[in-house]
């Protein structure tokens, strides 16, 4: 039996989902597996919770890298401020944002390499193990790196979830996302994985390698039992319909168009939370004192919780809450799993049009696609939601289960079955 080695090296958002749902299906399915992430603590006792009779066939490690735009400098004080000024410099010259992300893309696949051969149990030989990288696009792809340093510096056969193939959705950016893709014509890359179901085949025909679409998994578990946070917001909503928008409270959310919404809206009628931590150094400085304008008057038909929302329990204890989640996303082409939440949960969703949540959107009924940049518009797909309708008033047939399914445990199941028959 080969040894999957599931590699992350960031922990949030999605992230620790993901990695601890692959770990706990490849174990169902009786593999051994190394678990290198930094979080090894919580996948351990992920597993105990969820798989306790795997453990013996579970080693997790700490693997925890800084690259440039990601420093391990404690938040706070000066030093916070000096690192994204020293990051805002940077930013500002492409080039060498450029380089220094070719050198940490180069640098990572060295170091994983080199822990992996370190940590690799005695007597297990690296052609038994295979290795699965759950967030390819983080740090491990760059338009600079070459398959030819990935044969040299990593000898492991792989396979990863590649999250955003740009280049497959729009032409803003095509050309480094393309280029990206180069190091997957590695002669150790065995097969990747897609979220986008809708560009699978494309990038198939384009790589010459198996390309498996992957669930936009998410956890799903609720006892029923409303958080604390949640019970008080329902009581402050005081019967109105909730708007939701839920997670890392960061540009590409479109915050500052929901707040639009929520002031052209009756404020006896809709209720507006904004749950999830604030991603402050998305925003340029006037977008920032508008926010902190919004949160300093707190409108009394708005509800600011700006602390880090786990996926899970809590997470889910908002959604269930929830009437309309919003997903108005700025320039957004792909996957998110606020869909598989809302269909999980039987919530409407709006979204963005023109790409591929708008397309799931349309072919399972789970809502409205809007413009992400008209607040009237999303305005109206909010009345029409809140009353279960389209925009021409029509009743709209919501499939959620038909969605549910497609990015259920079962979907993660054949997903994991055909790329574990890539690698071994």
């Amino acid at each position: 039996m080969k040894t999957v080695i599931i590699v992350d090296v960031v922990w949030k958002g999605h992230v620790p989902t993901y990695h601890q749902l692959i770990v706990q299906t490849l174990l169902a399915k009786g593999f051994e597996v190394i678990s290198l992430s930094p979080n090894p603590v919580a996948v351990e006792s992920w597993i105990n919770a969820h798989l306790p009779s795997s453990l013996g066939h579970l080693s997790c490690h700490k693997y925890s890298v800084s690259p440039v735009f990601n420093s391990a400098i404690a938040d706070g004080g000066w030093r916070l401020f000096l690192r994204n000024a020293v990051v805002s410099a940077i930013k500002s010259l492409p080039f060498i944002e450029l380089m220094y992300r070719h050198r940490s893309s180069r640098k990572i696949w060295r170091l994983t390499a080199n822990i992996i051969s370190d940590i690799m149990p005695p007597g297990i030989e690296s052609t038994k193990s295979v290795v699965f990288f759950p967030y390819l696009d983080y740090c491990f792809m760059h338009p600079l790196l070459s398959a030819k340093y990935i044969d040299k510096t990593f000898y492991f056969p792989w396979s990863g979830l590649y999250l955003h193939p740009t280049h497959m959705r729009t032409h803003k950016g095509a050309r480094l996302s393309a280029n990206a893709t180069r190091i997957f014509q590695s002669n150790v890359c065995r097969s990747i994985a897609t979220l986008d179901e809708g560009v699978a085949h494309l990038l198939e025909n384009q790589i010459g390698k198996p390309i498996v679409s992957f669930p936009d998994i998410t956890n799903v578990e609720f006892d029923g039992n409303l958080s604390p946070d949640s019970r008080y917001i329902l009581e402050k909503a005081k019967g109105r319909k909730i708007i939701s928008l839920l997670g890392c409270l960061s540009i590409r959310k479109n915050l500052l168009m929901l707040l639009d919404v929520a002031a052209g809206l009756d404020k006896e009628k809709y209720f507006f939370l904004f749950a999830g931590e604030l991603d402050n150094y998305s925003w340029n400085t006037t977008e920032r004192r508008r926010i902190e304008s919004a949160i300093y008057r707190q409108p009394e038909n708005i509800h600011f919780h700006l602390e880090y929302l786990p996926d899970g329990t809590e997470y889910n204890s908002m959604v269930k809450i929830t009437d309309v989640l919003f997903a108005v996303y700025s320039n957004f082409y792909h996957s998110s799993n606020a869909l598989t939440k809302a269909a999980a949960f039987k919530k409407p969703v709006i979204v963005s049009e023109g790409h591929l949540m708008a397309e799931r959107v349309k072919r399972f009924g789970l809502g409205i696609a809007v413009p992400d940049s008209v607040s009237e518009r999303c305005q109206a797909a909010l009345l029409a939601l809140s009353k279960g309708t389209d925009l021409n008033g029509v009743p709209l047939s919501f499939r959620f289960l038909e969605y549910t399914a497609m990015h259920s445990q079962e979907a993660l199941n054949r997903a994991i079955n055909r790329i574990v028959n890539t690698l071994v």
